[in-house]
């Protein structure tokens, strides 16, 4: 309406007789709506203010998530998850929770019956289309946001302690990631100390044989290996002693293979570090985290501590291992919902954060610059909508596969993996300029076509799969 101008206004007068247009563009103007747009520029809060404002925010969320991180830890059912998933548990044994979970329980067979007679219908709650892209993955929910971080951790943690960034200029010595293998901090200090006459390439030997002494790597092997191969050898013994350490019994390529597409291989990789964890003991993985008296400063505002056990149960909320019943996995599920929506930590290091202390900046700079009497209501209100891009997003993301996912109506959850499958192998062949042919060609994309089609006849059904 405010784009309509008076002009626009006057002219359609013969068909708005007795409306005034000045008042309809102040009724406009202070519409809920219009305020919203306005006060997301910003424009009447001071930037000191919000920067202030943010950078606390900040500080907060980081060190809150790391005392929640820390209670995630240990033995599920003695976690934080663990206890909320019990508890669901408890009430859903009750006879509330049994009369709600028989209603819950009717209506999926009664919505499964009607799939079974509509493809359109067995297409919405069987079919889905995958992200592909690891950014996308992420979009989707918990599951894309812990399996981002999952695979940043584990490639921090098998990475080397030693690197040279080029030419030899600019080097790195990651003596405080010894702490992973529970070497005190006195002791790394006392360590460090002892290297300080050494040259850039002397420390990082000496502090990755310390690394594999630590990994309980005899030191006659450790020096063996670095009489036949130096530091590039050591580098790549302790690679493969800490892929072993985190219970995969595998390859460096085969390790990479897995944990690059952790949204996809997630079950088995959990497997494995469960195995770790029973035969060896929890590990706490150290991102970010420096030895001296200025490192206890970075570590504290960027550093973070990941023990694998809170891995492996942040691991079963993502899934379908958090609890026994409907309501406990739900209520997992709920809590890790917002603890990400609220931190952006739920999986996630202390940068990430910085986005959404820039939301919690942003509602406590309006709410202090809000009128008296209107500033609580302010932080809330802008909580509200700002929060609701958060929960909004991943549900608009299944929604959009979920369309996308009717285009396989009219097969069967074997059907779809088959045309995957062959889809794969025919773009693999393409690539590869493997058809002789462009007869060839477009022979087997008519096969790979006439697979997706389905032999659907409902001319209902077909025009949802075109969709």
């Amino acid at each position: 309406m405010q784009a309509l101008g008076q002009s626009t206004l006057n002219a359609n007068n013969a068909s708005m007789q007795g409306l005034d247009a000045e008042s309809v563009k102040q009724s406009v103007d202070n519409s809920y709506l219009s305020n919203r747009v306005k006060a997301s520029s910003g424009d009447d809060v001071n930037p000191v203010v919000k920067g202030a404002a943010t950078v606390g925010a900040w500080y907060g969320i980081t060190q809150g998530m790391d005392v929640f991180n820390k209670k995630c830890a240990g033995e599920y059912e003695k976690s934080l998850f663990g206890k909320v998933g019990g508890f669901g548990d408890r009430v859903a044994n009750t006879s509330v929770g049994k009369f709600v979970g028989k209603g819950l329980d009717k209506f999926s067979k009664f919505y499964d019956k009607l799939a079974s007679k509509s493809k359109i219908l067995y297409s919405l709650k069987h079919h889905s289309t995958q992200p592909e892209w690891g950014f996308a993955k992420m979009g989707t929910g918990i599951k894309g946001f812990y399996c981002g971080d999952l695979t940043q951790v584990l490639e921090e943690f098998v990475s080397p302690l030693s690197y040279d960034k080029g030419m030899g200029f600019i080097h790195h010595h990651s003596f405080q990631k010894l702490d992973q293998y529970g070497m005190t901090q006195e002791a790394i200090e006392a360590f460090k100390k002892s290297l300080s006459g050494l040259s850039h390439a002397d420390k990082a030997i000496a502090l990755q044989k310390k690394e594999l002494e630590l990994l309980k790597v005899p030191v006659q092997q450790i020096e063996k290996v670095f009489e036949t191969g130096g530091l590039e050898a050591l580098q790549d013994l302790a690679k493969r002693k800490k892929i072993n350490r985190l219970g995969f019994k595998m390859t460096p390529e085969q390790f990479e293979n897995l944990t690059k597409n952790a949204f996809d291989n997630l079950d088995e990789i959990l497997k494995h570090l469960k195995t770790g964890v029973k035969k060896y003991g929890d590990l706490n993985i150290s991102i970010w985290r420096n030895s001296g008296e200025a490192g206890k400063v970075t570590s504290h505002l960027f550093g973070r501590q990941i023990a694998l056990s809170e891995l492996i149960n942040k691991g079963k909320v993502v899934t379908k291992g958090s609890a026994k019943s409907r309501l406990g996995r739900a209520l997992t599920k709920a809590l890790a919902y917002l603890t990400e929506g609220t931190s952006c930590r739920f999986a996630g290091g202390k940068l990430v954060a910085v986005m959404q202390a820039a939301l919690f900046g942003d509602m406590i700079a309006h709410a202090i610059y809000a009128p008296k009497g209107e500033k609580g209501k302010t932080f809330i209100e802008r909580a509200v909508n700002d929060f609701s891009y958060f929960i909004a997003m991943p549900i608009g993301v299944l929604a959009m596969h979920k369309v996308g996912g009717m285009k396989y109506a009219g097969l069967d959850e074997k059907g779809v993996k088959a045309y995957r499958a062959a889809l794969k192998a025919f773009n693999e062949k393409a690539a590869a300029a493997g058809f002789a042919t462009k007869a060839e060609y477009k022979t087997a994309k008519n096969a790979l076509n006439d697979m997706l089609k389905a032999n659907v006849k409902n001319p209902i059904t077909r025009l949802f799969k075109n969709i």
